[in-house]
């Protein structure tokens, strides 16, 4: 019997490529689904480990999926993580198929939206977690590509909700701050569901498909957008973003990008009561972020701001 959302010949493909690839796995329980990859739990040599397979054809998620091979070979060569990660053990490009070492834990929350706001200890926890990551620093870690392709990015955006000089300006600013204060290493998708924790040990994180060097403060507008409009949380994530102006513009600027780009996703999405009302309170975040964005953005000596 097929896995529910993914068809006969896929899951055929992907057991026949793990049989040839590690012929000692062994699937520990059936196959499921997250929104993207078909993911499939077993044993190896008495390890548990977690293969993974993009199930989604749209070119940008088969790249990320070969993006993250590169990813962890990347990290293997590195001094080890301030931060648990899993480990690579296999990996097919071409399929593409990934074998991970699986983490122990449970996930920090099962909703990549927290339905109840997230305790502020748990957010601490994300936060501690990522802080780690962006403070990694190995020569090999520059093989890790950069997403700083901000053209691409922003017209990507609703045209809907932003005007073409708009896009245009948001993407320049990105770019001129980018030239300015750098990149840094970024999980790009540091939601509770991504975080792993089991007493007695550090928050692990997985999931490292959208791993890249970004402007900083990606991951930090990510929790700022699905941790809900509590001013509470959100003031914790604000707190982390460090001091100085180019800093708080950047961050908004990510926040801008994070709320296009979830607006984007829950339009495809199902209209269920849930997605509708994530969307409506998205599209006024987005009024309120960008007035931020204005506000960080105000011209200093020799600078130019959004119109």
């Amino acid at each position: 019997m097929s896995t529910p959302g993914v068809s006969a010949r896929v899951e055929g493909r992907v057991r026949s490529r793990l049989h040839q690839l590690c012929p000692l796995f062994t699937p520990s329980g059936p196959f499921s689904c997250t929104e993207t990859s078909i993911i499939v739990p077993g044993r190896v040599a008495g390890a548990d480990v977690v293969a993974k397979h993009p199930i989604d054809a749209r070119p940008f998620w088969q790249a990320r999926a070969r993006l993250e091979i590169t990813a962890y070979t990347v990290i293997a060569s590195a001094d080890a993580p301030p931060v648990p990660l899993p480990r690579m053990l296999l990996a097919d490009q071409e399929l593409p198929l990934i074998m991970l070492t699986m983490m122990p834990g449970s996930p920090l929350g099962p909703d990549r939206y927290p339905v109840n706001p997230l305790p502020p200890a748990h957010l601490d926890w994300l936060l501690d977690a990522t802080g780690l990551l962006h403070d990694w620093h190995h020569p090999a870690l520059s093989a890790i590509p950069a997403d700083t392709d901000h053209p691409d990015q922003f017209q990507a955006l609703p045209h809907d909700l932003f005007s073409p000089g708009e896009l245009s300006a948001l993407a320049s600013e990105a770019t001129r701050l980018t030239g300015r204060i750098g990149t840094q290493l970024e999980h790009g998708d540091p939601h509770p569901g991504n975080a792993l924790v089991q007493p007695g040990t550090p928050l692990a994180l997985i999931d490292l498909e959208l791993l890249a060097h970004r402007l900083p403060g990606y991951d930090l507008g990510v929790l700022w957008t699905i941790t809900g409009p509590s001013p509470h949380l959100r003031s914790r994530i604000t707190a982390r973003n460090g001091p100085g102006p180019q800093r708080q513009a950047a961050f908004w600027l990510s926040v801008i990008l994070v709320i296009g780009r979830e607006i984007l996703s829950h339009r495809r999405n199902a209209p269920t009561a849930l997605h509708r009302d994530r969307l409506a309170r998205l599209l006024a975040d987005l009024e309120g972020v960008r007035a931020r964005a204005r506000q960080a953005l105000m011209p200093g000596p020799d600078e130019r701001h959004l119109p």
